[in-house]
């Protein structure tokens, strides 16, 4: 009887110590703002992390505020190069999309990466850089900080 209840304390001890069925999510989010090329691009990213290895990103850009000449009369050539540039597309792993807002004059490119099930070929198609699924929630947090992005 004293074997099995030191069995049963180590069990109960290993499967404490490992957290085992345990699963530790974290998610992050970043947002910035980036003025260029006549317009202005607001970005937020959405970093979920599994055990503190990076499972899945969602990265959502609005581009707005454009400052050309007679943007209304131009606005239908605009709209064709970002949808030429910036094609929805869907292969696993991997989704983007994009809207466009006649009204505001406003493109919107949304990404969602999962890390889990997307292909080595697809990263590289998509120059995802596989170093970003190599980090952790601290160095993804301090990088975007560094690169102007407010994450909480």
């Amino acid at each position: 009887m004293k074997k099995l209840l030191l069995l049963i304390g180590a069990l109960f001890t290993v499967v404490i110590a490992t957290g085992c069925g345990k699963n530790n999510t974290k998610v992050l989010v970043c947002n910035g703002n980036k003025r260029g090329n006549n317009m202005s691009a607001q970005g937020e990213y959405r970093y979920t992390f599994k055990n503190d290895k990076l499972s899945s990103l969602i990265f959502v850009t609005t581009f707005k505020d454009i400052t050309v000449e007679d943007l209304d009369s131009v606005w239908d050539s605009f709209k064709a190069q970002f949808n030429e540039q910036n094609y929805p597309t869907e292969v696993i792993g991997y989704k983007r999309t994009t809207k466009a807002d006649d009204k505001k004059h406003t493109f919107t490119v949304t990404l969602n990466i999962d890390f889990e099930k997307i292909s080595k070929e697809t990263m590289q198609k998509f120059e995802i850089g596989e170093d970003l699924v190599n980090k952790t929630y601290d160095e993804v947090k301090k990088q975007a900080i560094e690169d102007s992005f407010t994450c909480k």
